[in-house]
């Protein structure tokens, strides 16, 4: 059977096409608390950023 090979370069053109990155500065107090809350919830940093930004635009997230 033939093995399959990824191409991880063109993976990674495809995802900078589609996707950015943001650097995010938190205290580490703050980001072991809230890191810890994301494990009990079993959500990632990215879906938490990624709903919170889509309820900010549709007006449902206010800050």
């Amino acid at each position: 059977m033939e093995e399959f090979k990824r191409n991880y370069k063109a993976e990674w053109r495809k995802e900078k096409e589609t996707k950015t990155s943001r650097l995010l500065k938190i205290d580490k107090n703050l980001n072991n608390v809230f890191t810890y809350k994301l494990k009990q919830d079993n959500i990632t940093y990215s879906e938490f950023v990624h709903t919170c930004i889509v309820r900010y635009l549709k007006g449902e997230l206010e800050i």
